[in-house]
């Protein structure tokens, strides 16, 4: 498997960027800002691979390079995206079985 900054490359995205901007969104929104980025490389995906299909004579090598590369990043955005979910409902669970305590008076 390819690194995930590797992959981004292949489909013609800088992953720097999508790595910072992923940053500055609120932790609870990032899975579905990193699916949203990853419907973004399926898009470019397929017009790479569409542009570079063997039977149209383009080159297996790309085609297969840029499969790959979406395959990798699938994997990698869900698992980001579900260590993320658990994150937060795990956040959620100590938020609500805290304590609260109010202190009237002096």
């Amino acid at each position: 498997m390819r690194s995930d900054s590797d992959a981004w490359r292949v489909l013609g995205m800088d992953p720097e960027s999508i790595y910072a901007r992923l940053a500055a969104v609120p932790r609870a929104a990032r899975a579905a800002a990193a699916r949203a980025d990853l419907v973004v490389a399926r898009k470019a995906a397929k017009a790479l691979m569409a542009a570079s299909h063997p039977d149209k004579g383009g080159s297996p090598d790309r085609f297969k390079e840029v499969n790959d590369a979406l395959i990798s990043l699938e994997a990698h955005v869900e698992g980001f995206a579900r260590a993320v979910e658990e994150s937060e409902a795990r956040r959620a669970e100590r938020l609500e079985s805290r304590p609260v305590f109010i202190k009237i008076g002096k």
